[in-house]
């Protein structure tokens, strides 16, 4: 009886003595690396606020589409102006030499006033040596005076009958001119609206880019708060909180560089729309 009670008490004092057992599946956590002699191990840094990142200036308080931006571009640059000022005066010159080849009215007035009013009466004295006529009186009357008025009326009709070609010519030369100046209009205003369209898509997809870089930054945010809590209580080694670190250092610089080249592309597209520059 006594042998029964004394493998009792050293069955109990081996199972207190045994680890917990671990569920089935579980894995034992590695251990930390264990430094050389002599060699300091480093804490775990503190890790200090996140710079955020500005938002990025829009060219409009509203999205700008393309179509918009078509529109202004076409209103607003310089060489699809002068085309199109050019087209004008190539259109009013065609105008002008069609227009000699119709008939031409044309009238002229003119009015004539003539009057002669009547003298007044002279008097005097008058001497005639030789004759016995010394200091005599006299007295002249005068005219009495006459009035004329004319009135001419002219109409005039022109019409070319024969100009030996030059007339036809000359329309011909000035049809071609315009059909000129209506071409160079049409290139000038594709290029325009080619360069907006590559610039408006570079906007988009600098945009985009901004925003897939801003969800990498978050998700890297979210590994370092994770590794920091895993280092503090000794279930992750300090490389992994360093490597979270560096990953979330390369993701904001990748967020950044995504921004500026947003900012570029909003520049170019302004630039091609004629537009002030966002500040």
């Amino acid at each position: 009886m006594r042998d029964r009670y004394v493998a009792l008490i050293v069955a109990c004092a081996l199972v207190l003595a045994a680890p917990a057992a671990k569920p089935a599946g579980a894995q034992q956590a590695p251990p930390a690396p264990t430094p050389p002699p002599g060699m300091q191990v480093p804490s775990a840094p503190t890790l200090g606020p996140i710079p955020t990142i500005p938002p990025v200036p829009t060219l409009a308080p509203h999205p700008l589409t393309l179509a918009d931006a078509l529109t202004a571009a076409l209103q607003n640059n310089f060489q699809t102006r002068q085309a199109a000022l050019a087209v004008a005066v190539a259109r009013a010159q065609l105008r002008e030499a069609e227009a000699q080849k119709a008939v031409t009215l044309g009238g002229s007035a003119s009015f004539t006033d003539n009057s002669l009013s009547g003298s007044a009466p002279v008097s005097g004295t008058i001497s005639i040596p030789g004759s016995g006529i010394t200091n005599q009186p006299f007295t002249a009357t005068g005219f009495g005076g006459t009035a004329a008025t004319n009135s001419v009326f002219a109409l005039t009709f022109k019409y070319p009958l024969y100009t030996g070609g030059a007339l036809e010519a000359q329309i011909a030369i000035a049809r071609a001119n315009a059909l000129i100046a209506e071409a160079q209009f049409a290139a000038a205003a594709e290029q325009v609206v080619f360069s907006v369209r590559q610039a408006y898509y570079s906007v988009t997809a600098s945009e985009a880019n901004v925003v897939s870089a801003q969800h990498a930054v978050d998700a890297a945010r979210e590994n370092v708060r994770v590794a920091a809590a895993r280092v503090q209580v000794g279930t992750s080694p300090q490389f992994d909180l360093l490597q979270a670190q560096v990953q979330l250092a390369q993701s904001a610089q990748a967020l950044t560089q995504a921004r500026t080249a947003l900012s570029q592309s909003q520049q170019n597209l302004a630039a091609t729309l004629v537009l002030p520059l966002p500040t």
